[in-house]
């Protein structure tokens, strides 16, 4: 007969298909496999972004102990550390001491890297998700809204473009354990309110 030990774990069981058949239709965004179901509309159950994270044209305050400057083609740009984003933003001329963004993406969905030949130079590779209306910030996305680009960011010195990578490759691993930390919450049925709020005391 069904026993409350055979309920949890069919309510486990059910919990591992859904988030598992919603990861696996988003592994397209990283692996570039064909997309024959079309884009997922579920949302997964887990989160580690705020509610309203910095997008593109909104301004942030600068802080230099959380900043690097560079270049990107003739743009000066400021990387600015973020616990679950990719910012990439430009200082505000009319308002002293801001900063508007300029590129904003998931960690989970940029890789960077630095080539040997080019020590001063720091590449990242972004796959995301255009919003609705967002325009594409190079070339036009494919049918299901993704689009796949690269941004190089110049240094003034190796030094600090080893400094950049450290720095994302530091906050990448903290959001991944975070969103590891989340999915083990929801498949044991306890997802924690706060949202891990360590994720944002990095």
């Amino acid at each position: 007969g069904w026993t409350e030990t055979t309920g949890s774990n069919a309510e486990t069981a059910i919990r591992c298909y859904l988030t598992v058949r919603r990861l696996v239709r988003d592994l397209r965004l990283v692996n570039s496999l064909p997309d024959v179901a079309g884009r997922s509309t579920e949302l997964l159950p887990i989160s580690i972004e705020e509610d309203d994270p910095p997008l593109e044209g909104s301004t942030l305050p600068l802080k230099f102990s959380n900043m690097l400057v560079c270049t990107s083609g003739q743009d000066t740009r400021c990387l600015i550390e973020h616990p679950t984003r990719f910012l990439l933003a430009s200082p505000d001329l009319s308002n002293p001491g801001m900063a508007v963004v300029k590129t904003s993406a998931p960690l989970q969905f940029i890789t960077p890297r630095i080539e040997n030949a080019k020590p001063r130079i720091l590449e990242i590779w972004l796959q995301v998700y255009a919003s609705p209306g967002q325009a594409a910030p190079c070339g036009a996305p494919d049918s299901n809204g993704k689009q796949s680009y690269t941004v190089e960011l110049q240094f003034n010195d190796a030094r600090s473009c080893d400094a950049a990578l450290r720095q994302l490759d530091r906050t990448r691993a903290h959001a991944r354990r975070a969103m590891l930390m989340q999915l083990k919450h929801f498949l044991r049925g306890s997802i924690p309110p706060s949202q891990e709020n360590s994720v944002h005391a990095i």
